[in-house]
Protein backbone atom coordinates (compact mmCIF):
# COMPACT_ATOMS: atom_id res chain seq x y z
CA UNK A 1 0.00 0.00 0.00
CA UNK A 2 1.25 3.36 -1.17
CA UNK A 3 0.76 5.70 1.61
CA UNK A 4 -1.51 9.01 0.23
CA UNK A 5 0.44 12.16 -0.08
CA UNK A 6 0.11 15.04 2.56
CA UNK A 7 1.03 16.54 5.71
CA UNK A 8 -1.17 15.76 8.03
CA UNK A 9 0.46 12.75 10.17
CA UNK A 10 3.45 14.87 9.95
CA UNK A 11 2.07 18.06 11.38
CA UNK A 12 0.08 15.42 14.09
CA UNK A 13 3.94 14.40 15.12
CA UNK A 14 5.15 17.65 14.95
CA UNK A 15 2.52 18.92 17.13
CA UNK A 16 3.25 16.33 19.55
CA UNK A 17 6.77 16.35 19.55
CA UNK A 18 5.80 20.26 20.41
CA UNK A 19 3.76 18.93 23.36
CA UNK A 20 6.41 17.07 25.12
CA UNK A 21 4.02 14.00 24.36
CA UNK A 22 5.81 10.56 24.90
CA UNK A 23 6.01 8.92 21.77
CA UNK A 24 6.24 5.17 22.68
CA UNK A 25 4.07 2.81 20.62
CA UNK A 26 2.87 5.17 18.23
CA UNK A 27 2.01 3.95 14.79
CA UNK A 28 2.25 5.91 11.55
CA UNK A 29 2.54 2.82 9.48
CA UNK A 30 1.52 3.22 5.87
CA UNK A 31 1.27 7.06 6.16
CA UNK A 32 2.76 10.20 4.74
CA UNK A 33 5.32 11.93 8.03
CA UNK A 34 6.70 14.57 5.76
CA UNK A 35 8.26 17.00 6.87
CA UNK A 36 8.10 15.70 10.96
CA UNK A 37 10.96 17.15 12.58
CA UNK A 38 11.92 14.85 15.26
CA UNK A 39 15.98 15.34 16.05
CA UNK A 40 16.65 14.94 19.69
CA UNK A 41 13.60 12.75 20.52
CA UNK A 42 13.27 9.66 21.75
CA UNK A 43 11.14 7.73 18.78
CA UNK A 44 11.17 4.22 20.72
CA UNK A 45 9.05 2.23 19.63
CA UNK A 46 7.39 4.56 17.10
CA UNK A 47 5.74 2.34 13.73
CA UNK A 48 6.92 3.89 10.78
CA UNK A 49 6.98 0.99 8.58
CA UNK A 50 6.09 1.51 5.06
CA UNK A 51 5.62 4.97 5.89
CA UNK A 52 6.41 7.18 3.69
CA UNK A 53 8.90 10.43 5.77
CA UNK A 54 9.66 12.62 3.24
CA UNK A 55 11.75 15.39 4.25
CA UNK A 56 11.83 14.32 8.08
CA UNK A 57 14.50 14.60 10.14
CA UNK A 58 16.07 13.07 12.46
CA UNK A 59 18.70 12.63 14.69
CA UNK A 60 20.13 9.73 13.39
CA UNK A 61 19.91 9.01 10.28
CA UNK A 62 20.82 5.99 8.22
CA UNK A 63 20.06 4.12 4.78
CA UNK A 64 16.97 1.21 3.85
CA UNK A 65 17.49 -1.03 6.76
CA UNK A 66 18.76 -4.78 4.63
CA UNK A 67 19.26 -6.62 8.07
CA UNK A 68 18.25 -6.04 12.36
CA UNK A 69 18.75 -8.48 14.91
CA UNK A 70 18.80 -7.98 18.86
CA UNK A 71 21.06 -9.61 21.34
CA UNK A 72 20.07 -12.84 23.04
CA UNK A 73 20.31 -10.46 26.26
CA UNK A 74 18.30 -7.76 24.61
CA UNK A 75 21.22 -5.14 25.33
CA UNK A 76 22.42 -4.34 21.96
CA UNK A 77 20.25 -3.53 18.58
CA UNK A 78 22.42 -3.79 14.95
CA UNK A 79 21.41 -2.59 11.93
CA UNK A 80 22.45 -3.19 8.70
CA UNK A 81 21.71 -0.63 5.64
CA UNK A 82 21.49 -0.79 2.00
CA UNK A 83 25.16 0.65 2.02
CA UNK A 84 26.76 -1.92 3.75
CA UNK A 85 26.88 -0.28 6.66
CA UNK A 86 26.24 -1.91 10.71
CA UNK A 87 25.31 -0.05 13.48
CA UNK A 88 25.56 -1.19 17.08
CA UNK A 89 23.13 0.97 19.44
CA UNK A 90 22.60 0.00 23.00
CA UNK A 91 18.97 -0.20 24.36
CA UNK A 92 19.38 3.53 25.78
CA UNK A 93 19.16 5.01 21.95
CA UNK A 94 23.44 5.31 22.00
CA UNK A 95 24.82 4.42 19.12
CA UNK A 96 28.32 2.43 20.41
CA UNK A 97 29.69 1.11 17.06
CA UNK A 98 29.54 1.67 13.57
CA UNK A 99 31.35 -1.29 10.58
CA UNK A 100 31.77 0.11 7.36
CA UNK A 101 33.63 -2.76 5.71
CA UNK A 102 30.53 -4.04 3.70
CA UNK A 103 30.46 -3.57 0.13
CA UNK A 104 27.19 -3.47 -0.76
CA UNK A 105 23.80 -5.02 0.61
CA UNK A 106 23.99 -6.88 4.13
CA UNK A 107 20.62 -9.51 4.51
CA UNK A 108 22.22 -12.72 5.82
CA UNK A 109 22.96 -13.33 9.27
CA UNK A 110 25.73 -10.61 9.50
CA UNK A 111 24.11 -8.42 12.14
CA UNK A 112 22.74 -11.51 14.33
CA UNK A 113 26.35 -12.63 14.01
CA UNK A 114 27.93 -9.20 15.08
CA UNK A 115 25.32 -8.94 18.25
CA UNK A 116 26.18 -12.14 19.54
CA UNK A 117 29.38 -11.82 19.20
CA UNK A 118 30.26 -8.66 20.78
Amino acid sequence: MTPKPGYAAGNILNMLVHLGADLTRYDFSGLSVWQAYVQGVEVRDVNLQSANIRRASFTETFGVVASIAFSLNGNLLAIATGDGTICLWLTDGQLCSQFKNHSGWINDGSCLTIVQSW
